[in-house]
């Protein structure tokens, strides 16, 4: 998850390192496609995101936010829970699923980090039609439920706007 078809580093993106017109400018062709529609997504927590492979990069707010949620320091919640010591990473393994995932249900939910909170609303999934169809055959709730605007999407891939109704 990490590289897109085009190669869009996502951590890049999600650590603002990657402006969104640099995205845009670099890797679409053309106008992005939640510009020319509205994206139609509902979460219906099936979990299927959080028990594909693949990597969840965490900004110093998610790793302040989950450490305190279970009330430890952040390096104690690194060394407990993410990969990668200086630039920690949860680790989404195809058997395992997520680790915050139990039960049918993410524990971490109240607290997860941006990157779970904005899906799927990502660079490489909403830039073009064929990119947001094929996510559709990882993930029922997209074509389905409300509209989200260009305006909305492009705060959602800045990380500005946390979508409340997909923590659900």
């Amino acid at each position: 998850m990490s590289q897109s078809p085009k190669g869009l580093d996502l951590r890049k993106v999600i650590g603002l390192e990657l402006t969104l017109a640099e995205y845009e400018a670099e890797l679409l062709d053309g106008r992005a496609y939640y510009d020319s529609e509205p994206l139609e997504f509902e979460c219906t927590q099936c979990g299927a995101c959080c028990t594909r492979a693949g990597v969840v990069f965490l900004t110093p707010d998610d790793l302040e936010r989950i450490a305190a949620h279970f009330d430890v320091t952040v390096p104690e919640a690194v060394r407990a829970w993410f990969d990668g010591e200086d630039d920690p990473v949860i680790t989404v393994d195809d058997d395992l699923g997520c680790p915050f995932y139990q039960d049918e249900k993410c524990t971490i939910h109240e607290v997860k980090p941006i990157q779970c909170a904005t899906y799927p609303f990502w660079p490489e999934v909403v830039g073009t039609p064929e990119a947001w169809w094929v996510e559709a055959a990882e993930c029922e709730g997209i074509g389905r439920g409300r509209k989200y605007h260009a305006e909305e999407v492009r705060r959602l891939l800045l990380g500005v706007l946390m979508r409340t109704d997909a923590a659900k």
